[in-house]
């Protein structure tokens, strides 16, 4: 029997998805795309913001 993952829930799809045979097979058999990456960021924040353009709704 497969085991099924419900990937609504965060943990889990991090935890499938941080697999870098997995993140690959993905999108090859999603997007159509093929890649051959060695490492798959889950949690990234730039260490500076990309540009000056503010997208808060505050003072509106």
């Amino acid at each position: 029997m497969i085991e099924v993952i419900l990937l609504k829930y965060g943990t889990m799809f991090k935890r499938v998805f941080s697999q870098v045979n997995v993140f690959n097979q993905f999108a090859k058999d999603i997007l159509g795309v093929d890649l051959n990456i060695t490492k798959v960021h889950t949690e990234y924040e730039y260490p500076e913001p990309m540009s000056g353009l503010s997208l808060s709704t505050q003072g509106q």
